[in-house]
């Protein structure tokens, strides 16, 4: 089997769970993955099997069988600093392609997080404040302090984070509809919508979703018959096939702005994310 073993003697960190520990020590495995292993049994201390909450002391010898983590599965590590958008002591804020899970787990080994920890292997501390679809492109703000993760995390619950999207979406848009409220999940959610304009028979707008639900502008939009171009899940294949000729792999959604609080200097500020040339492609190609 395409395994690895791992040893690992612990010398400073008496105490402290092992989970913690791991999450911590590894940063190309995802937290859901750390936790799948402890499980298995996959991580033995002092040759025994632990549980999650086992508290580490010192001179144990941690032993971890991992499988090798295929370079394809690590997203485009050696090119991911060209995509780091703006970054200081307190944040840092990525363009994600098309594609690539946030994070490990659910058959992903290797999500953005664990990639970008792995790029900043001395920074103690990297989260995630918010999450974009896998297949959704953009603007993606990250904590590299507890205190910082605790600050945005309480201005997003204020809602006064504010992100704008560009989709392309099936059909011509009625322009007598500016926001959307629906329940998703027995929760009301809330967008606000703009037109741009008509490429024959699509339409491009720009949405500012006011909650924050999974998938919430992709429901929104097709709640009123105007799914967004190549959607797999909540599109509808028959009008995507018209439009086959532009040969875009990916749905038309991209987190181009967001407005924010920055957590140190309590400035505001505004980060601008420009569309990729595949989707500017497509509207020149529709056009």
């Amino acid at each position: 089997m395409n395994e690895k073993i791992k040893f690992i003697k612990i010398i400073n960190e008496n105490e402290q769970r092992i989970d913690n520990y791991l999450i911590n020590k590894i940063k190309y495995i995802s937290k859901n993955n750390i936790y799948k292993i402890i499980r298995k049994g996959s991580i033995r201390v002092n040759k025994n099997r632990v549980k999650f909450f086992y508290k580490l002391k010192k001179n144990d010898i941690i032993r971890i069988k991992i499988k090798n983590t295929k370079k394809k599965e690590i997203f485009y590590l050696n090119n991911l600093e060209k995509h780091i958008i703006y970054e200081d002591n307190y944040i840092l804020i990525i363009k994600k392609p098309s594609g690539i899970a946030v994070h490990g787990g659910s058959g992903v080994k290797c999500g953005l997080i664990e990639s970008i920890r792995i790029l900043r292997k001395k920074e103690n501390f990297l989260e995630l404040v918010h999450r974009l679809d896998k297949d959704t492109s953009g603007i993606l703000l990250l904590a590299k302090t507890r205190n910082a993760l605790i600050f945005l995390n309480k201005e997003l619950s204020f809602k006064n984070i504010k992100k704008e999207y560009l989709a392309l979406v099936h059909g011509r848009w009625n322009k007598k509809i500016n926001n959307i409220i629906l329940n998703i999940n027995n929760k009301s959610s809330i967008s606000f919508f703009k037109f741009i304009k008509n490429y024959n028979f699509n339409s491009l707008i720009k949405i500012y979703p006011i909650t924050g639900y999974t998938h919430q502008i992709r429901i929104h939009t097709l709640n009123i018959n105007n799914p967004i171009i190549f959607d797999k899940k909540y599109g509808i294949k028959k009008l995507d096939n018209k439009l086959l000729n532009i040969k875009l792999n990916r749905i038309f959604l991209h987190a181009t702005k967001i407005y924010f609080k920055h957590p140190y200097i309590k400035k505001k500020i505004k980060i601008i994310s420009n569309i990729d040339y595949d989707l500017y492609y497509c509207l020149k190609k529709i056009n």
